[in-house]
Formats: structure tokens, sequence, C-alpha cells
């Protein structure tokens, strides 16, 4: 039987807000976040999940009631999709941390795998919550399965499999010019029957990362390709026709706020 898994992240928290280190600290949704949960459960309803998994926390768990309600199916918690324990470090900024482990936080930064005071390393995380999901998957009677796991982005920039066309100076693999990396890891992840999220890099990967190093400034880059290369952020793009064409030099886009999203007028 063919499985369609929906990959899902949880809604803004404070400390999201305030850029801390969240890990398995209990943090609830923010007003934000809940809104946010529910503007995409209204989306996600129209696919019928019939499962539907997230962590124990409650800002996982409260994004997921937020579908759940929708399609009448009892949510499952599952504390194996917990984000990545931070240990000492939770609660508090990068620069707070800094103070007390700028060697450790520099290290971890730089892409190393190591843990912090108390927490766990990215292949630590990567690899429990990467056999959760495939456990969850492989066992569901389910043939559409909403999980809400905030590490599967992260878990796929530790692994080296996101932002390969980010370039090396950005943290990225460097590899705008060469496609064949991205087809190789789109036919493995499509084959672990993770389509949505293969979709999702190349989303980024293919359309956004390539846009954002060819035209944006250097402000720009500096701010969003470490991000996406980590899988801290997820890029998108949106273009408009038929006033620019797929040209984003000459769209002056806007974006009006409607109930549901917004509007965006590029033409």
């Amino acid at each position: 039987m063919t499985k369609t898994v929906l990959f899902w992240r949880h809604g803004q928290t404070d400390f999201n807000v305030a850029g801390r280190f969240q890990g398995q600290s209990d943090v609830p949704l923010n007003d934000t976040g809940r809104e946010q949960a529910d503007q995409v459960a209204r989306r996600l309803a129209e696919l019928g999940p019939e499962l539907i998994v997230s962590s124990d926390l409650s800002r996982a768990a409260a994004t997921a009631d937020s579908l759940a309600t929708r399609v009448a199916v009892e949510p499952v918690r599952d504390e194996r999709l917990r984000e990545t324990a931070f240990g000492e470090w939770e609660g508090s900024t990068r620069a707070e941390v800094a103070e007390t482990w700028p060697d450790e936080l520099a290290e971890w930064a730089s892409g190393a795998d190591i843990a912090p005071p108390g927490g766990e390393s990215r292949s630590q995380s990567g690899s429990r919550v990467a056999a959760a999901i495939t456990a969850i998957v492989e066992s569901a009677e389910a043939s559409t399965i909403a999980i809400v796991a905030p590490e599967e982005l992260r878990a796929a920039g530790e692994a080296g499999i996101i932002g390969l066309s980010v370039p090396e100076e950005f943290g990225g693999a460097g590899m705008l010019q060469d496609y064949r990396f991205r087809a190789i890891v789109n036919e493995e992840v499509i084959g672990a029957g993770a389509g949505s999220l293969a979709g999702a890099l190349g989303i980024q990967d293919d359309l956004a990362v390539p846009y954002l190093v060819h035209m944006g400034t250097q402000e720009q880059k500096e701010k969003w390709l470490p991000r996406m290369a980590t899988g801290e952020i997820l890029g998108a793009l949106a273009m408009t026709d038929p006033g620019a064409g797929s040209d984003l030099r000459g769209i002056k886009t806007n974006a009006k706020k409607v109930d549901g999203g917004y509007i965006l007028n590029g033409a």
C-alpha cells in the first residue's frame, strides 16, 4: 500500500521569537503559533489524514490537536519525536550561551556533531527521530499520516541532504551547478515514501536558493542561506504572471492580509 506522509512543524512559540534554544523544554504555542497551526490544519484536513502523531510536548501536541479536531481523529503522542535536547543551553540565546560556553558553541555552530552539556548531538537526535518516523510509517495501517516532527528538516541538514545548492561560505555544499546530487536525494527520499518532504526540499534547493544566490543582497544571503543549509528554516518562492513572467527582477509584489492567509499581487 502506498502511504502519504505529511510532515508538519509546530507553530511559533515565544522562545522562537526570542531566539532561545528550545529543545525539550515544554514551551507552549503563543497566539501567532496557535493561529499558524489552525491555518495549516484547515488545509491539511482536506487531505483526510487517518493517523496524526506528535511528540508529547505541548507545542507539538496543540499543533496536532488543531488538525485532529477537524478530522475527528484521536491524535497519538510519541516522545521519540521530541526536538533535540540542548541540555544546559535550553532557555538561553546564543549570545547568553557564548558567555559560558564560547568554544563549545562555536564548534557546534560550525556543524560539528557535538552534544551541548547535558544534551544530545545532531546525529543522536537525528537517528532517534528518523527511527521513530520509520517505525510509525511502517506499522501504520493508515494510508495518509500527518506527523508533527520539528526535526525532519534539521535532520536533513545534519545528514547533508538539504542546502546542497547553498554556497560553502554560507554553510552549504556549494553544488549549485551540479544537479546530480539533488537527483539522488530526490530518488532516495521518494523511495522512502516521503514524497512531500522531497517536494519541500526541492522548492528550497532548486528554486529559492538559486534566486537568492544570484539576485539577493549580501545582507539577505547572510540572513537566510545559513539557516536554509541547516534546516532551521525552509525557503520558498512566489512568482506571478503575466505581469513579470518568471523574472523576479520585474516583480513588485505586495501582500494583503485576508481571512485564512494573504492575497499576493505582483503584476
